[in-house]
């Protein structure tokens, strides 16, 4: 890690000049359970499906599918349709014990289309004044995110693109977190070194283990409290939040 040399002649770690954010789950969530999304857009295309079952098959095989990241010396549209035919197999898969659905693919455009908007996303309580406090004190956000193409569109939709300088999502970065090279793609966006970063978000592994493995502390978002008994917290370089708007009384995050 460099170090910076103060006017005493001591070292020092440089301070924090940037949060880096997980979307989904930590920003914002859908509005409602997925299985109950699909179940009521099936629903306008003549097709009954249980919402609890679909909730259940989603939540089983959503970590199975691969891994949501596409070379990025692909033409863009190839790898829009390349995203689409991902999450179409998926959504195919969670009501594959439905039945014949025989208006499928017309239900899946719509479903798909529709989690662009914001009818279908919530922001979490203390997002908004959080990062705008943050913005104040002159740190950098930006976004580093397992998701598709539709991102930016959605973060637009919520209100929320604006605080970002860059926004780096999986299926165009060659690369998903846990691994380093989404979190490299955003350092070099901005510049900046991994001590110089500190990343938020709700997964262990993709988000805290990610960054800590690039060299960037992480700041564990648990607000369902899943690791509060969790020994890997203690961690020097982890902090662990139950509200979003903890960030701001972090004495390391005061700018």
């Amino acid at each position: 890690m460099e170090t910076l040399i103060g006017l005493d002649g001591s070292e020092s770690r440089p301070g924090i000049k940037a949060v880096f954010f997980d979307v989904g789950g930590t920003l914002i969530e859908p509005r409602y359970p997925v299985g109950e999304i699909y179940a009521a857009f099936a629903a306008d295309f003549g097709f009954s499906a249980d919402p609890q079952r679909l909730q259940i098959n989603f939540l089983r095989l959503f970590p199975l599918q691969p891994r949501l990241a596409f070379s990025g010396n692909l033409p863009m549209k190839t790898l829009v349709s390349m995203e689409y035919r991902w999450w179409h197999s998926l959504v195919s898969e969670v009501f594959a014990a439905e039945g014949v659905f025989p208006l499928f693919d017309d239900f899946f455009k719509a479903v798909y289309d529709a989690f662009k908007t914001k009818a279908l996303w919530k922001v979490h309580d203390g997002v908004v004044l959080t990062l705008d406090t943050l913005t104040q004190r002159g740190l950098r956000l930006g976004v580093v995110s397992n998701f598709d193409s539709r991102l930016p569109e959605i973060l637009g939709a919520c209100e929320l693109a604006d605080y970002f300088g860059t926004i780096r999502f999986s299926s165009f970065s060659n690369s998903a977190k846990p691994d380093e090279g989404i979190f490299r793609a955003a350092l070099n966006d901005l510049r900046l070194l991994p001590e110089e970063v500190v990343h938020v978000g709700d997964s262990w592994r993709e988000d805290v283990e990610g960054a800590l493995s690039v060299g960037i502390r992480a700041i564990l978002f648990d607000h369902h409290r899943r690791f509060a008994d969790n020994p890997g917290t203690e961690n020097d370089n982890v902090t662990r939040i139950e509200r979003f708007d903890q960030l701001t009384e972090l004495d390391y995050l005061q700018g």
